[in-house]
């Protein structure tokens, strides 16, 4: 499958009941992203380990995976863009 030059930042916030579908549509995509960074808002639920789940099963994809104290979408995203190659 073909990689683009293309970042996908996603912020996450009690996510577990979503974020599967969303990882798979991400790498499901005709033009697969060379890195997801997901920012893991502080969330109580398994957010987290879905995320790292995902990780391990599509390991041609460069993940970077955060997590902070929950603060909010627009810091979450703003945490990602600087990690964001």
């Amino acid at each position: 499958m073909t990689k683009g030059d293309i970042t996908v930042i996603m912020p996450a916030y009690q996510a577990e009941m979503t974020l599967g579908r969303a990882l798979e549509s991400i790498a499901g995509q005709t033009l697969r992203p060379r890195q997801i960074i997901i920012v893991d808002d502080g969330s109580k639920d398994g957010t987290l380990r879905i995320a790292e789940q995902f990780c391990e099963q599509f390991s041609d994809i460069d993940f970077v995976l955060l997590a902070q104290k929950n603060q909010g979408a627009g810091a979450a995203r703003n945490r990602a863009l600087a990690e964001a190659i």
